[in-house]
């Protein structure tokens, strides 16, 4: 096998270092998927206004516009963004507010939080402030007056040093935003023009993000539930992506069975195929029914939590057992894995195809992530090893963004890609 990350790529990150994790990638791309569950399980085809129409056009009869994807041999896709809530505004309020500093003393903690940049009255106030001993390092509360009043740079590096502890959940637990994308986000959201101010103002950059890491401050302080429940809906709101294909009488059926046909699914897909092309004014079918038996399952649904935790445990369980029937357990395994890689799968660094394995891998060469390619740069992935990470389509640049989140901001990740060479 060749390839940038062999022989030395080693590691394959089977569990999260940090025990906070899942829950940042739940906040982050999770939310608004419920709804998908309950009707993505049966084909939706539409009718389109004309053989040759655009898919924007068409809409799903509850006001959500198609959006195209780009053409390729995958044909012509769609999808829509679907919101729906799956948040607690009172798990955040719940949120202990206090910062801990692993390791230091008061002493050592206070030196370190003037180096970070803490000014005058903000040293005063937090050496006032109520500071806790334990075995481990220590605690302060912070006055909020003082966290309001903390500029960006700052607030970066004391709030990088808190996100290495797993007790200060708020630090690892973020939300976060591209800067350019941070006014838009709060268009039309309803939430308050004093809250998004303060919102703006708690920001701090990390690498090419925006993070907002004091959701639990700002909820404290709105004196309403609707207000509370809008800003968390604003703030989590991250899209899915719900694929169809559209098809109609000169779609070519031999060069979509050339892509999608994989692990003898072209008995089932051709005939579909084939009947919906005769369908007049063309059709749209979801992407579930294009998927091999164990994706089509899953996508757009969550684990059951009473189940024992196997396949949500794992991204890689879920990525290699993709065109599996059923699926193999020693998927679970990261030895197995490199087995896997080594001996039935070549890299590919271009012209990237539907079935493929893509890997996230640190610079040390660790996989810590997988999905698989569908079409369009979009990967079927499972984003976090918990019953409330469900199976979801994705961009691959938003899926870099959310893992890269996690990381030092002088860390990146990079993208690697691999074939099945038996399919």
């Amino acid at each position: 096998m060749s390839g940038e990350i062999a022989p030395g790529w080693g590691k394959i990150r089977l569990e999260l270092t940090r025990r906070r994790y899942l829950a940042a990638i739940i906040l982050l791309v999770a939310p608004y998927l419920m709804a998908a569950g309950f009707f993505l399980r049966k084909m939706e085809l539409k009718a389109a206004s004309a053989p040759n129409a655009a898919p924007v056009t068409a809409t799903n009869g509850a006001g959500d516009a198609f959006l195209p994807c780009h053409p390729g041999p995958w044909g012509e896709l769609d999808y829509i963004e679907t919101p729906e809530e799956f948040l607690s505004v009172r798990s955040f309020e719940a949120t202990d507010s206090r910062w801990f500093f692993g390791g230091l003393t008061r002493e050592s903690a206070l030196a370190f939080l003037g180096q970070a940049g803490l000014i005058g009255e903000q040293k005063k106030e937090l050496a006032d402030a109520k500071w806790e001993t334990a075995t481990n390092g220590v605690y302060v509360t912070p006055p909020e007056n003082v966290i309001t009043s903390l500029n960006p740079e700052t607030r970066e590096k004391i709030y990088n040093k808190l996100a290495q502890n797993n007790e200060n959940s708020s630090q690892q637990d973020v939300f976060f935003f591209p800067p350019d994308k941070l006014d838009g986000i709060f268009d039309k959201s309803g939430v308050a023009p004093e809250t998004v101010a303060l919102v703006k103002k708690l920001c701090y950059p990390h690498g090419k993000l925006l993070f907002f890491a004091d959701i639990p401050l700002v909820l404290r302080g709105l004196p309403h539930y609707e207000d509370k429940m809008r800003l968390a809906k604003t703030v989590s709101r991250r899209p899915t992506l719900l694929m169809r294909l559209h098809i109609n009488s000169g779609t070519n059926i031999k060069n979509l069975l050339s892509y999608w046909a994989k692990a003898g699914q072209e008995k089932d897909l051709r005939p579909l195929l084939e009947s919906l092309a005769q369908v007049e004014g063309g059709a749209r079918m979801s992407l579930i029914n294009l998927l091999p038996p164990v994706p089509s399952a899953r996508l757009y649904s969550f684990p059951y939590p009473s189940l024992e935790p196997l396949e949500h445990d794992n991204c890689h369980w879920t990525s290699f057992n993709f065109f599996k029937d059923p699926p193999d357990n020693r998927f679970m395994d990261g030895k197995f894995i490199r087995q896997a890689l080594d001996t039935e799968y070549s890299q590919v660094t271009s012209d990237y195809r539907y079935g493929d394995v893509v890997l996230l891998t640190e610079s040390s060469g660790e996989i810590i992530h997988s999905a698989v390619y569908i079409a369009d740069n979009i990967v079927y992935t499972k984003n976090g090893g918990h019953f409330l990470s469900p199976w979801m389509l994705m961009a691959i640049p938003d899926m870099l963004d959310a893992f890269s989140a996690m990381l030092p901001p002088e860390e990146s990740l990079k993208v690697v890609c691999y074939r099945n060479r038996t399919l």
